[in-house]
This record gives C-alpha cells, structure tokens and sequence, in this order.
C-alpha cells in the first residue's frame, strides 16, 4: 500500500492505538494558515479532548520515543500524536480533494489493521486448540492456582507448566503479569 502518510502505533490514554503526526497530516493536507493555528482552532472548535483524542509532544526525545523521525527545531514548538479517528476527522474538516485522499487513505488502513487482528486472534484460537494444554494451564492460571498445583492436575511437572506459560505469555494469551495470581494464592 501506499504510504501517503506514516502511521505509528501509539499509547494514549493507556491504550495502544494506531496515530498519526499533526504535522505530517498538516503538510499533506496543504492548509493555509500555519501549523500552530490550524491545530489549536481545530482542537478547541471541535471539541478534541487531550488524552483520548490526541497527545501532545513537547521534545524531541518524545518524539524518537514514538518512532516519530521528524523535529521542527525549536524549543517551544509543541507537536502532537492524532488518534487516527480525529486524522480522519481533521481530513474530512479541510473539505478539499486531500482532505479526501488522506480520509480515504485512513479508512483503509483502519480496515486493514481490522484484518490482521481478526486473522491473528484467528491463528492464536486455531494455536489453542492444536494445544488443549495450553487452554487448561490458562484456565487454571485465571482461577488462581500455581505451577506446583496446576503441574498436579495436568500430571506433568512444574517446569513443563513454567515453559508453557512463559510461551503463553508471549504470544499474549496469558497476562505479563501474575500479581493477581499471587493475590489468590498461587506462587509462580
């Protein structure tokens, strides 16, 4: 596909969405007026909230940190990381043939990425059944037993359950994070 506008994976509000640079929209776009204007006017006529709708970058650090290459020098420049819903919002406001491009060229993208979910939780549940283990370990695991009992029940041992979880856990089909396994009694 192609790239008429880069599109990064972004946290925020603690959530991993899919964003874009305002600048970058803002440049392709081709509006007017300049970069700071268009962007506070359209955040406070439309009503974009901070923090749901788009995340503003003070530094350059901040940007590398989002895989963002570009930086306007100048210190008080303030950047922004869009949701790509308030990027195809902001397209469609321009009302102009790249306004629609770039609104098109979101859509697809977002329809694209809806794919590759829908096959990848389709590979993980066809992963699952091809390993029943695994689906008993992830039961147990959620009801809160440990290694030790859930090695008992499966009639395996404990470290067979370890790599079991371990490989679960990387593929994101058990949580990174066991504290509320340990809350319930079990041990890792």
């Amino acid at each position: 596909m192609n790239h008429l506008i880069q599109i990064n994976e972004t946290e925020i509000n603690g959530e991993l969405q899919l964003s874009v640079d305002a600048r970058e929209l803002y440049r392709f776009l081709e509006v007017g007026n300049d970069f700071s204007t268009w962007i506070k006017g359209r955040i406070a006529d439309f009503g974009f909230i901070q923090g749901v709708d788009f995340s503003p970058l003070l530094k350059k650090q901040e940007r590398e940190n989002q895989g963002l290459s570009r930086f306007v020098p100048g210190q008080n420049k303030t950047d922004y990381i869009l949701t790509l819903d308030m990027a195809k919002e902001l397209a469609m406001l321009e009302r102009s043939p790249k306004g629609t491009e770039a609104r098109r060229y979101f859509i697809r993208i977002e329809k694209q990425s809806h794919i590759q979910t829908e096959l990848l939780f389709k590979a993980l549940g066809e992963l699952i059944k091809a390993k029943p283990l695994w689906g008993k370990i992830r039961r147990y695991a959620e009801l809160g037993l440990s290694n030790y009992e859930i090695a008992k029940l499966l009639d395996c041992c404990e470290s067979t359950v370890r790599l079991h979880k371990q490989q679960m856990r990387a593929l994101g089909l058990l949580p990174t994070n066991d504290n509320a396994l340990v809350l319930l009694g079990g041990a890792q």
